[in-house]
C-alpha cells in the first residue's frame, strides 16, 4: 500500500476468478482496526500488519485475527464524508494484481 496526499495505491492480489472485492479507505484512525488483539492506530503498528496475507508463521491471515472493521463494515460501509473512499470491483479470471486508487 502506498499513502499520499489525496489517495492511496493499494495492489491486491486475488486467488480465484469471478471474485468481488470491497474496499474502503480513509486516513489512519478513523476506522479502528484490530488486529490479533492489538488496536492499530498509528503508522509503527499499522507498519506491523502482514503485507503478504501471511502470518509471522507462515499461516494465511483470516477474519479470525481481524475483528475490526468486519467484513460487513467493508461490505456495507457506513462511513460518509470526504475522507472516506469505498468501492468494489470485479476480477473474472485467476490470480492478478489490481491496483485501486481512491
Amino acid at each position: 500500500m502506498t499513502p499520499g496526499d489525496e489517495g492511496v495505491n493499494i495492489d491486491v492480489i486475488l486467488s480465484r476468478g469471478n471474485t468481488t472485492y470491497y474496499y474502503v479507505v480513509a486516513p489512519l484512525g478513523k476506522i479502528q482496526t484490530v488486529y490479533d488483539g492489538a488496536v492499530i492506530n498509528t503508522v509503527d503498528k499499522w507498519k506491523t500488519l502482514p503485507e503478504s496475507g501471511l502470518n509471522a508463521d507462515g499461516t494465511p491471515v483470516t477474519d479470525k485475527l481481524v475483528t475490526m472493521p468486519s467484513s460487513n463494515d467493508i461490505m456495507n460501509p457506513r462511513y460518509a464524508g470526504l475522507e472516506y473512499k469505498t468501492g468494489y470491483g470485479t476480477y473474472r479470471a485467476g490470480t492478478a494484481r489490481i491496483s485501486l486508487t481512491a
